[in-house]
């Protein structure tokens, strides 16, 4: 089944699990529940990155053939239910009004140029987590386990999903050369 996934979802099931396992030592007492708990905002701050998720689906889906309308129709909603309950409590109005946007253009802008609609998107989708992550003092997690878990998600994560999609650009563009035909040989 994990080889259906994609890394995003990978690393996000990872995440995911690793947040699980340590909610179920606090429940189970092996750790003082005490001390750990989250704040209002943060909740705000992870079901926003909810939110969020589905646009990363739709800019890093794998051929841009398969970036269909049903993604994008997902993507725009998740966003928009997104905005509409977080971005007064969270001060990410502009970043989330700039994706949006971008979204709104997104057919359009496909069938001119796939690769820098993508990475506009990739870049819009950064920016607006990390506002998210800034905003609800998510990454300021006072916790030392729970700050790597929220680092690796608001930070690490979406770079290197940008940092994934650029190399399989690189590679589909290799493949292409390779399979041009040639008359001249080096």
């Amino acid at each position: 089944m994990l080889d259906r996934l994609s890394i995003p979802h990978k690393l996000y099931c990872f995440c995911a699990l690793s947040c699980a396992a340590r909610r179920r030592r606090l429940a189970s007492g092996d750790e003082c529940a005490g001390q750990h708990s989250i704040q209002p905002e943060g909740k705000n701050g992870v079901d926003y990155l909810k939110n969020i998720w589905p646009v990363i689906d739709l800019a890093t889906a794998q051929p841009p053939a398969a970036r269909s309308s049903s993604l994008l129709t997902k993507a725009v909603e998740a966003l928009e239910e997104g905005r509409t309950q977080y971005d007064g409590m969270l001060a990410s109005g502009t970043q989330s009004k700039a994706l949006a946007d971008l979204l709104a253009r997104w057919p359009q802008a496909m069938e001119r140029n796939s690769r820098m609609q993508q990475n506009e998107a990739i870049a819009a989708t950064i920016t607006l987590i990390a506002r998210v992550g800034d905003t609800s003092n998510l990454i300021l997690d006072p916790d030392l386990d729970s700050y790597y878990t929220m680092d690796m998600v608001i930070a690490k994560l979406p770079t290197l999903v940008a940092a994934l999609v650029s190399l399989n650009q690189s590679y589909r563009d290799y493949e292409k050369i390779q399979a041009a035909p040639t008359g001249w040989h080096c």
